[in-house]
């Protein structure tokens, strides 16, 4: 609220562009990733939070309920969507171009931006930001409710965090799983070859069988089998 919304919005897309563009160009290494994955979570919050403010400004009040389930249906059907859209994209293309298209929606945003007006900021000067904060944060505990709400939505934020740093080590793993199935998998088909050639087998025998006991011996040495003593 400090800032002029629609500036803000706008670096914030640009932001986003440039941290998943640089992983795009780069391919840089895990922890660095970590790294541009967490600056682009916080640069998405400023812009939802600048959004929510600047729709205040652009409708009236008796509108302002049904612009924000509007918008809140937007938010969260894309984040719903958004996956399956990736996942039909993978099919046909790598991670690489599945993630040029994100920044080519980062680029284009700015320019949809650009159309909305200017939005006035009134800032009290003799408060300053720590001020706002601690009181912003002493109201949302005093109300039970908003209090409860923000507790869970902030536990929530919390484990989708611990996940979504945890996806990357456990594909690793997974693929470390999956050639350790398969080497056994190869194992198993080539361990009886290998018992087969390891196990000692009795002298050939040539000549004639006279007895049919001896005939029987030589059909079992043939089959692989030991004869009987």
């Amino acid at each position: 609220d400090r800032t002029e919304a629609r500036r803000t919005m706008v670096l914030c897309e640009l932001g986003q562009a440039v941290a998943v563009a640089a992983i795009v160009v780069f391919e840089p290494a895990t922890g660095t990733v970590l790294v541009l994955v967490a600056a682009r979570s916080l640069i998405a919050g400023v812009f939802q939070a600048t959004s929510r403010s600047a729709v205040a400004e652009l409708v009236d009040d008796d509108e302002l309920a049904r612009a924000n389930t509007v918008l809140g249906f937007g938010t969260h059907g894309l984040e719903a969507i958004g996956p399956l859209i990736a996942a039909v994209l993978l099919v046909a293309f790598d991670a690489r171009a599945v993630l040029a298209v994100d920044v080519l929606t980062f680029l284009i945003s700015p320019v949809l931006l650009a159309g909305l007006p200017r939005f006035t900021v009134a800032v009290e000067h003799e408060q300053g930001l720590l001020h706002d904060a601690r009181a912003g944060l002493g109201a949302i505990w005093e109300l039970r409710i908003v209090r409860a709400l923000s507790i869970g939505f902030w536990s929530m934020a919390v484990f989708t965090a611990v996940d979504d740093v945890a996806l990357p080590f456990l594909g690793r793993q997974a693929e470390a799983r999956t050639q350790v199935d398969e080497g056994h998998r190869s194992a198993s088909i080539l361990q009886p070859a290998a018992d087969e050639a390891r196990r000692p087998r009795a002298p050939r025998r040539w000549g004639i069988a006279q007895d049919p006991h001896d005939l029987e011996d030589v059909e079992r040495e043939f089959l692989g089998a030991e004869p009987e003593t």
